[in-house]
């Protein structure tokens, strides 16, 4: 035989402080929500590194990004070489085109 559950009794300070927790809870999870929500909205979050990529100087270089879809900026993380102006030229959902003043091999990051 099974025995009854015990009653519980809750005194009106034990609720409020129930009340309380929850409010606070919810608070913090709409808070985190809110954070979560603007670095998420940043398009830099979603990226791929492309490591030591030869560039060959005065030239186009098409590079592969892997990324998926089209590029919304890129960023020179790494430089090795001559010094050297690297700029885009063009790119698309597969790849970008870079061109170096000079020769050089480079990393970068591409959102």
């Amino acid at each position: 035989m099974v025995p009854p559950l015990a009653r519980v009794q809750l005194t009106a300070g034990a609720i409020e402080s129930a009340v309380a927790l929850a409010r606070l809870v919810l608070t913090l999870q709409d808070n985190v929500g809110r954070a979560l929500d603007r670095l998420l909205a940043n398009p830099r979050h979603d990226f791929v590194a492309v490591r030591g990529q030869a560039l060959v100087g005065a030239a186009n270089t098409t590079v592969s990004h892997k990324l998926g879809r089209t590029p919304v900026g890129w960023a020179l993380t790494d430089l090795t070489g001559n010094d050297a102006t690297v700029r885009r030229i063009s790119w698309d959902a597969t790849s970008l085109v870079l061109r170096a003043s000079a020769a050089v091999t480079v990393s970068l990051e591409v959102w």
